[in-house]
């Protein structure tokens, strides 16, 4: 039996998943939220995907970088490239939980963002999507979330925030492209409304957690919350998931 083998079907470890797009801060706050648990005694790591500090991240670089562009590669294809890196990252992973038996991993995205990331579809279309993105998880070996933790913000704020995060001229594939961003922002919020009534997601007793980052506002003009507000509803999140994992918080 391989680590991923192993490590899904023995695991005590809980898996954390923070999804949402560019600019949703998952990066700051799944931080945040794994310093929380350590400080309260659990044994755990973050991790991030596509994992670029690993060799096999390279396809995914190849085709954010717009190398591929013009091969007409297929949903199936381009999800295949990061499976693969996430297998292989994982592969890693289940060793380094199992050596130092981890109460819990954060991940900052894992398969489930091939759900979303795609041309915009309707509610039948994401569920279907995200069958077909199970059935291949599955191939890969790769285990379901315990928790996924839902980071929303609106189209409008995640520009805004990707054109002061990453110059113009240096944007790769999906941040430059912002009618398919739109597109994903779209599938998003379908998959997150629908989620929770899907067959899988209730035989593996999954819980959804959903945080809006932004102050929604009746004209529109929405207003990103601020750091200590985040952190505040993060510091809320972090008891809840402790007394989930079995630390009792006071």
């Amino acid at each position: 039996m391989n680590p991923i083998e192993r490590f899904t079907t023995q695991r005590m470890t809980k898996i954390i998943d923070f999804e949402g797009l560019d600019c949703c801060f998952k990066e700051t706050n799944s931080k945040f939220l794994t310093e929380c648990l350590l400080k309260w005694g659990l044994k755990g790591k973050r991790y991030a995907f596509p994992n670029y500090d690993s060799p096999s991240s390279y396809f995914v670089k190849q085709w954010l970088n717009k190398a591929y562009d013009g091969m007409d590669l297929s949903f199936v294809a381009v999800e295949d490239l990061y499976l693969l890196d996430q297998m292989d990252s994982f592969l890693q992973i289940a060793k380094e939980a199992e050596e130092e038996d981890f109460d819990f991993i954060v991940l900052d995205r894992f398969w489930p963002s091939g759900v979303y990331y795609n041309t915009a579809s309707d509610t039948a279309g994401i569920r279907s999507r995200f069958e077909s993105i199970n059935a291949m998880r599955k191939m890969f070996k790769l285990p379901f979330p315990d928790v996924i933790i839902g980071m929303e913000n609106t189209m409008p704020l995640i520009i805004e925030g990707i054109n002061r995060r990453t110059p113009v001229e240096e944007q790769d594939k999906n941040e430059s492209n912002h009618s398919f961003l739109r597109d994903v922002h779209h599938n998003f919020k379908i998959w997150l409304d629908n989620l929770e009534g899907y067959t899988e997601f209730k035989h593996h007793k999954a819980i959804l957690k959903r945080v809006k980052v932004y102050h929604p506002a009746e004209d529109s003009t929405d207003v990103l919350k601020t750091r200590e507000e985040l952190c505040d509803e993060f510091q809320q999140l972090a008891n809840e998931l402790a007394r989930y994992i079995g630390v009792k918080v006071c």
